[in-house]
């Protein structure tokens, strides 16, 4: 793949790009956690088949992402992606308790993007709306140094997914992938970054980023192919909710092959749940149709709004 340029398109689609490289990574991860925790070897055995290809497709992703000439620039594009997904999601939220989770991270999200902002500014004098597309939202949150608390404050009670639903789970899912791979990022680019104030900002983000992650990842509790069956219909869910609204014709294309592919691994694991603990699919997705689907395009205005 060659990198994806933007060209003046539509930037919504720099970031659906962004989207799917960070869940096709998180659904790796995820895997191999689950062939940590089984004891049914031959359960470990097509768990690892589906994190292969899996780690295929986030490759071609990773390749696919447009190029930047620091990593500072790369930063402003993911804390764009975690602000606007995150108000995108909390806006569709019905539980109130996991909306509230959303809010918190958002109010420091924000801040983020404005401390990224600044110092691209300053090191660069390029302004940060001319790079995201003036789509975003920019303005000062909850002061970083506000931000850092103990451990145990970051961690939340989980929330009963017979309670919850499969529409709270695809929304954990989509958020917690980003602030994985935007952790990753921080944690591992930092040395790239020249200066050293952007080094200290590289460092400071992470140990906040670190704080959300940890209170996405303690709000879902499921079995292993519970879990499996879930992020493979996440994935779906995402992909075609980028082939909805994707205007970019040879992008459509992509979003199109990447969606029968996790229908496939979907299946797939429909049937693992179906044989390792003699359940239906059905039980977790007893919808036939998929929810509506997640638009960066329509809520590019009401999330301005909305912050």
């Amino acid at each position: 793949y060659r990198p994806y340029t933007a060209d003046g398109s539509n930037p919504c689609s720099a970031l659906r790009v962004l989207l799917a490289c960070c869940t096709e990574s998180a659904s790796v991860f995820l895997k191999h956690d689950l062939v940590a925790r089984c004891a049914a070897a031959d359960l470990k055995r097509e768990i690892a088949l589906l994190a292969r290809a899996e780690q295929f497709q986030q490759e071609g992703l990773s390749l696919f992402c447009r190029e930047k000439p620091a990593a500072l620039f790369y930063a402003l594009f993911y804390e764009q992606l975690n602000e606007e997904l995150t108000a995108a999601v909390a806006q569709k939220e019905t539980d109130e308790y996991v909306k509230a989770a959303f809010d918190f991270a958002l109010a420091e999200d924000c801040d983020h993007l404005y401390r990224f902002s600044c110092l691209i500014k300053a090191e660069s004098g390029a302004d940060a709306k001319e790079i995201t597309g003036g789509i975003t939202e920019i303005m000062p949150g909850r002061p970083s140094i506000s931000q850092h608390r103990y451990p145990f404050d970051d961690v939340r009670r989980f929330v009963p997914f017979a309670l919850s639903g499969v529409k709270t789970w695809i929304h954990l899912f989509a958020v917690a992938a980003v602030k994985r791979r935007t952790l990753d990022f921080y944690t591992n680019a930092g040395y790239l970054c020249r200066s050293e104030t952007a080094r200290r900002l590289f460092a400071e983000i992470a140990l906040t980023e670190e704080q959300h992650l940890m209170q996405y990842d303690s709000l879902a509790d499921l079995s292993v192919t519970e879990k499996l069956v879930l992020c493979e219909y996440a994935e779906c869910y995402l992909y075609y909710s980028a082939y909805a609204e994707e205007t970019d014709e040879k992008i459509k294309q992509l979003w199109e092959k990447r969606f029968l592919r996790e229908a496939a691994h979907l299946q797939k694991a429909a049937q693992l749940l179906k044989t390792f603990e003699n359940k239906d699919y059905k039980v977790l997705i007893p919808q036939e149709n998929f929810p509506d689907p997640l638009s960066l395009n329509d809520f590019a205005e009401k999330n301005k709004l909305y912050i």
